[in-house]
Parts: structure tokens; C-alpha cells; sequence
């Protein structure tokens, strides 16, 4: 508007034209005598769109350039990716080779572990086989045995050195060999066991590794362990069996007789009184109880210690031996089978006299066979 004034009529007519409208008047005034700014309008309205353009060019070029940077990361970093998964998975297929080779050694150490037990075992049999059935089949286990565990023991150090665990074709032949050596030794030592084709129950079986892996290792192990099984029994068998061999037969009578003379003996207190009634009596009776079961001669040998002279000692000693006489009688002991003597210089048990001391006392004697005439 050229002026307020011109501006307060507009106004005033339109608020009569829009009688319910509610009109606020937004009005610039121009000074008088100013020229029309529409051209210079349209002139900025122009630039303003060239610089619209401009901006919009750039934007656009920015985004291709950030397009094209973002794409050259990507192959960047799937590139590390790649390179990086590469490494992990050599890092990881070396790691799995490295537990496998340490899985087959342990088990395979273990299997030459029981080999050798077993060699052990059956070379025992074999060295203490005396009259056992089959001792040349066993001596030939002994060595099948030896020789399998130095083959095992060359494979070991073989597969300690190497890079990628026992993988080869060879080392699987040479453990399928080991299988079927030690399967077939098993067999052998349990037909000399007398129990054919199995492991004792509950030995083998228990013993199994028990890592979950279903490798020829693992089966080597296994098989390991069932051979010293039965090797195992087998020397536990052949043990009993000599020691059965080498137990004493029963005793014969004069065994018997001469085990009791050298372990007993009765005692006395004085003159030919016992020192221990009960346990003379005992004596007795379990002598008696001998002699009744055989027809042996028996001497009963009568002892005195220091005390007194020469005559009386004599005496004294054919006393006692002839009271031990009259009791073996009076138990059932035929007479003209018990000879009684004395001896009162004997041999001394103890320098002690009196009533206590050992050298008053009753021996007995097996006699010679042929001593008393038929």
C-alpha cells in the first residue's frame, strides 16, 4: 500500500463486503514514489531456484560419492572378513587335528599300557607253567605279545611327530592289524582260561574308554584292555593252580605223632605230681587220641632238674615217665606200645630249680620203625 491511510479504507471495505469474517489486516506499506519491485522480484525468485539447483546437484554428488565410499568399505571389510575367517578356520582345523592326534595317542598309549600288563601276565604263566595244558601256546602268546607291543610303541613315536594325527592309510592299517592281532591273542588266552571267545563279565566292559568317540583308536584301546582281562585271570588261575599243586597232602599218622612230640610236653611240680593237672590231662588225652589211630611205638622220656643226687634223679626221672605211661594206658593205649625211660642228664631247658622249673618234665619220642620186633 502507498500509505496507511490507503490501507485503513481496504480494510474498512472489506470487513463491510465479509460482514461475519474476521479480517486482520497484514499490509506493507511502500513509501511514495518508489518503484515496482516485481521485477526485482522475479529476479531474486530466479537466483533463488538457481541456487535451489545448485544445492540439489550437490546433494546428489555428495550422495554418490558417499554411495561410492561405502561400497569400497564394504568390500574392505568383507575382504578382512574373509581373510580373517580363512585364518580361524585353519587355526580351528589345525586345533582339531591337534586333539585328534592327542586323543588316538592317548588311547593307543593306554592299549600298549594293557599289552604289556598282559605280557607280563601271561610271560608269569608261561615261566610257572608246569603242567599246565597249552604251556607252548602260551610261551607262543608270550612272544606275539611282545612283538605287538613293539609295533605299538613304534607306531606311538610315529604319531607323536606327525602333523596331522594317525589320518594316514597306512597308520589305519596298522591299527586295524593291531585290532585283529589282539582279538585273536584274547581268543587264545581265553580258551586256555576255559572260558572261549568272551572276557571275564564285568571287567572289559567297565574299562572301556569312555570319551564318546568312535575312532579305530578308541577300538585298539578297547580291545586292549579285554586281552589284559583275560591275561589277568589266566596268571590269577595258574596261581591257584600251583599253589593247589604245592599245598601239603594230609599228614600220616607218624606226621601227626611227630608234630605233637615236638611241640608238647608235660611238666611237673614235684616228685610226680603235674604242675597243671588240666593241662596234663589235655596233653594226655590228645596224645592218647593219636596213638589209638596208629600202631606206633611212642617213648616216654622222664627229666629231673639239679636238685638232688644222682640215684634219687634216676629214679625220680623213671617215675614220671611211668605215671605218663599208666595215664596213656588208662586212655586206651595198648602197653606193649609206649616204652618209658629216664633221663636225668638230659638236656637242660632253664638253669631254674624247684616246683617251676621246665626241666622237670615228660618228652615224648616217635619210635624208630623196626624198634619194637613184630
Amino acid at each position: 500500500m502507498p500509505s496507511r491511510d490507503a490501507g485503513d479504507l481496504a480494510t474498512s471495505r472489506v470487513r463491510d463486503a465479509l460482514p461475519d469474517a474476521l479480517v486482520r489486516p497484514l499490509l506493507a506499506y511502500l513509501p511514495a514514489g518508489q518503484s515496482d519491485p516485481t521485477p526485482r522480484i522475479a529476479t531474486l525468485e530466479a537466483r533463488l531456484e538457481d541456487a535451489r539447483g545448485d544445492l540439489r546437484r550437490e546433494l546428489a554428488q555428495a550422495k554418490d560419492a558417499v554411495r561410492r565410499d561405502l561400497n569400497d568399505l564394504d568390500a574392505r571389510v568383507s575382504g578382512d572378513v574373509d581373510r580373517v575367517r580363512n585364518t580361524l578356520d585353519g587355526a580351528l582345523g589345525g586345533l582339531k587335528s591337534d586333539l585328534r592326534r592327542q586323543a588316538e595317542e592317548r588311547d593307543l598309549r593306554r592299549a600298549l599300557q594293557a599289552v604289556e600288563a598282559a605280557g607280563a601276565d601271561v610271560g608269569q604263566v608261561a615261566a610257572a607253567g608246569q603242567g599246565l595244558p597249552g604251556r607252548a601256546r602260551v610261551e607262543t602268546s608270550r612272544m606275539v605279545l611282545a612283538e605287538l607291543a613293539d609295533s605299538m610303541r613304534s607306531g606311538l613315536e610315529a604319531l607323536a611327530v606327525s602333523s596331522g594325527g594317525g589320518e594316514g592309510a597306512a597308520f589305519d592299517g596298522l591299527m586295524a592289524d593291531w585290532r585283529k592281532r589282539l582279538a585273536e591273542e584274547t581268543v587264545v588266552l581265553s580258551t586256555l582260561l576255559g572260558a572261549p571267545g568272551a572276557a571275564p563279565a564285568g571287567l572289559a566292559a567297565s574299562r572301556r574308554p569312555g570319551d564318546g568317540r568312535d575312532g579305530q583308536s578308541v577300538e585298539v584301546a578297547a580291545q586292549a584292555l579285554r586281552l589284559a582281562d583275560v591275561a589277568a585271570a589266566l596268571a590269577q588261575s595258574n596261581a591257584l593252580r600251583l599253589e593247589i599243586l604245592a599245598a601239603p597232602g594230609p599228614l600220616s599218622p607218624r606226621e601227626r605223632l611227630e608234630a605233637f612230640a615236638r611241640a608238647n610236653a608235660i611238666f611237673f611240680a614235684s616228685d610226680t605230681a603235674y604242675r597243671d593237672t588240666d593241662a596234663a590231662a589235655e596233653t594226655l588225652d590228645r596224645l592218647a587220641r593219636l596213638m589209638r589211630g596208629s600202631d606206633l611205638l611212642v617213648r616216654i622220656v622222664g627229666y629231673t632238674d639239679n636238685r638232688g643226687g644222682a640215684q634219687r634223679n634216676s629214679e625220680l626221672a623213671e617215675a614220671r615217665a611211668a605215671r605218663v605211661r599208666d595215664d596213656l594206658i588208662a586212655r586206651g593205649v595198648p602197653g606193649d606200645r609206649i616204652v618209658a625211660v629216664g633221663r636225668p642228664d638230659g638236656v637242660s631247658l632253664s638253669d631254674a630249680v624247684g616246683e617251676t622249673s621246665p626241666n622237670r618234665r615228660v618228652e615224648f619220642e616217635v619210635g624208630f620203625e623196626g624198634e619194637v620186633p613184630r
